[in-house]
């Protein structure tokens, strides 16, 4: 459903951004340190920026019962430079970082999923999000320490890394109060590699992403084994990953382990094998649990168990309300099903003189239209 009420929003957020141009003077502003109090509306506001300094800056939320979205458009363009959503894991505020032109003007666009009662307004704050030049922020002037853990493990300015080193039999016990525990792997081999956690409790219950050597996210994983991630990834040899493991809590506790997935055949011989997705049960076949191939051997070493037909689990691509495989109908298209409101009107006329004279009491789905009570 947010996902449903997202596409619904952003269509109506673009109509609105085509009408900012230049002449958009009443339009409100904010600037760099200001915390601004705004009004939480499922229509797009904006917010005017226009920096004096190049580099980074960060729109922050500031929400409690809303469930903030930020996009970010220059004047005269259509397409969003910068979009965010739930940026802190477990955390609904959204967090705007784009790398600003000085003397450009620039609009920041917000909304809320759903109004509450308990909060009509919250606060956005427009923060330097850091452009280091020689250890040195150009814009608020700070001087990296080098002991600041950031974004894939690096310090603030990127000079050094925090993070740790993984090699393949790495395990690490771990106990802390963390946003985020950060490894790096520069893959000596291709293949496919295991990233996962064991012993995880409520409290930390983590989760994991792992990015690409550009900070792209390339996967992610949770709870695939109770409350533990199973991360698994083909990684290409000389390319170098980076693995952000987080809590759903606050604290991170248990244990990482990593490695080179492989199959020790019969007679000793070591072969790299290949990780298999899941495969759903339909309505007609059966699926299977994620697994690990063995080229080499033909066969599956782990894994790859059978699940049984799921009779409601239909399959319908060309949208006629029948499934593909089995020919069932997947909804009733009667009239009684009908969400349009004049539609129900006519049909609870038509069903009152149906439960008059007795006729017509049960769907051809199953659903009663009446319940014949004399």
């Amino acid at each position: 459903m947010k996902k449903f009420l997202s596409v619904i929003l952003a269509v109506l957020m673009l109509v609105s951004a085509l009408s900012v141009s230049a002449s958009a003077a009443k339009v409100n502003e904010i600037s760099y340190g200001e915390t601004v109090t705004v009004k939480a509306s499922t229509q797009p506001k904006y917010l005017k920026f226009v920096p004096e300094i190049s580099g980074k800056y960060v729109l922050r939320s500031i929400a409690e019962h809303v469930d903030p979205v930020g996009e970010l458009f220059v004047e005269d363009s259509e397409v969003p430079l910068a979009y965010s959503d739930d940026c802190g894991h477990d955390d609904y505020n959204f967090a705007l970082e784009y790398d600003f032109e000085a003397g450009k003007a620039y609009y920041f666009y917000y909304y809320v999923y759903e109004v509450l009662a308990e909060e009509t307004e919250f606060d956005v704050v427009l923060e330097c999000g850091h452009t280091y030049e020689n250890g040195e922020c150009i814009i608020c002037e700070k001087v990296c320490g080098h002991d600041e853990i950031g974004f894939l493990g690096f310090c603030g300015c990127g000079k050094e890394y925090l993070g740790k080193e993984l090699t393949d039999g790495f395990s690490l016990e771990y106990s802390e109060v963390t946003d985020s525990m950060w490894f790096r792997f520069v893959a000596d081999k291709s293949g496919y590699f295991l990233l996962g956690s064991d012993s995880a409790d409520e409290e930390s219950d983590p989760e994991c992403i792992l990015y690409d050597s550009n900070g792209e996210p390339v996967a992610e994983n949770y709870d695939s084994d109770g409350l533990d991630f199973r991360l698994y990834a083909h990684l290409e040899e000389g390319e170098t990953y980076f693995y952000e493991v987080y809590p759903y809590g606050d604290s991170l506790s248990g244990e990482i382990s990593f490695s080179y997935l492989v199959h020790t055949a019969d007679d000793g011989s070591v072969h790299p094998v290949d990780y298999v997705e899941a495969v759903y049960p339909t309505c007609s076949d059966v699926g299977y649990t994620d697994g690990l191939f063995c080229p080499e051997c033909d066969e599956y070493v782990s894994g790859h168990e059978e699940l049984e037909i799921d009779e409601y689990n239909h399959t319908d691509v060309d949208w006629d309300l029948v499934c593909d495989d089995c020919g069932e109908v997947i909804f009733c298209t009667h009239i009684c099903h009908s969400p349009i409101p004049f539609i129900q009107f006519i049909w609870r006329i038509v069903n009152f003189f149906c439960a008059l004279f007795r006729i017509n009491p049960v769907c051809a789905c199953g659903d009663y239209h009446y319940i014949i009570r004399w």
